[in-house]
């Protein structure tokens, strides 16, 4: 990893320049882990969207009315019935990626991340 610090007009930015093969080297298992988690809640949401047609608006409703993170967590498990891991991905999901969400979507991000998984082990 190699950071830069450029200067324009009073402004300064710090550019990191990553070299991700040794970062996902370094970093493998983590990395396979983070995938498949991400992959499970998606799993976790489609099954749950198609079972609940306004799943988003459920989850927004409780995101509104939870108090800070872990309140929000706790409420998605015991109201929604999410697993942690899936509560905390959409606590940090942007609140337009939530709104797009729909079946569509995550079963192409489900099909991305099985292919992630598959390169990554071979």
């Amino acid at each position: 990893m190699k950071a830069v610090i450029k200067t324009e007009k009073g402004l300064s930015t710090l550019k990191l320049e990553i070299d991700f093969n040794q970062l996902v080297h370094e970093n493998f298992a983590e990395v396979c882990k983070a995938i498949a988690i991400r992959r499970n809640a998606f799993k976790e949401l489609l099954a749950k969207m198609e079972a609940d047609n306004d799943l988003n608006g459920s989850v927004i409703d409780v995101l509104r009315t939870s108090y800070d993170e872990s309140d929000a967590i706790i409420n998605m498990c015991e109201e929604l019935n999410f697993t942690p891991e899936t509560a905390q991905y959409l606590i940090y999901m942007p609140l337009s990626d939530l709104i797009d969400l729909n079946k569509t979507k995550l079963k192409r991000l489900i099909e991305n991340h099985t292919e992630q998984i598959q390169r990554l082990l071979l």
